[in-house]
């Protein structure tokens, strides 16, 4: 039996009773402090990516939350690759233009999954800091993505 638990520190968590253990813990103080830390979960979010070559046309997302990210994981899953040859960067930036700071030019006239620690590319990183506000994009670097059909998997933790 899992139970909601409240804890002094403001923190909530998921209990197993029967196993005397917190399932996920979320909260705690403001000014967290290495004896009352600040528990957070990490947050995934599925973003459609699209057939189009503008700059941030495959897709853009905006860092909503109130703080800043840790992008932790960028993973494209290519369901219906490009109809020719076409390569796209994922980045982020302050504003949606190309940015490949995740994944640098990776392929996408395959059918596959791929993600910024495997197939990072050239300038490609395996975590990155998105501010309040601002962008993490995919665009076409080279050729047309014309049929390309997926989704984004962006995984990031709160600061």
């Amino acid at each position: 039996m899992a139970d909601l638990v409240q804890y002094a520190d403001g923190s909530l968590a998921l209990r197993n009773e029967v196993e005397g253990t917190d399932l996920a813990r979320w909260g705690g103080p403001k000014t967290p402090s290495q004896t009352t830390p600040r528990y957070g979960g990490g947050k995934t979010v599925k973003i459609p990516l699209t057939a189009n070559d503008a700059a941030a046309g495959i897709f853009t997302w905006t860092n909503t939350e109130p703080v800043a990210v840790i992008v932790t994981k960028a993973v494209v899953d290519v369901t219906t690759n490009s109809s020719a040859a076409c390569s796209i960067s994922i980045g982020q930036a302050a504003t949606a233009v190309l940015s490949n700071n995740l994944i640098d030019t990776l392929s996408v006239a395959a059918i596959g999954t791929f993600d910024n620690v495997t197939d990072k590319g050239t300038n490609g990183k395996s975590r990155q800091r998105v501010a309040p506000g601002q962008v993490v994009t995919g665009s076409t670097a080279s050729g047309a993505s014309s049929g390309l059909a997926g989704n984004l998997y962006l995984d990031y933790v709160l600061v």
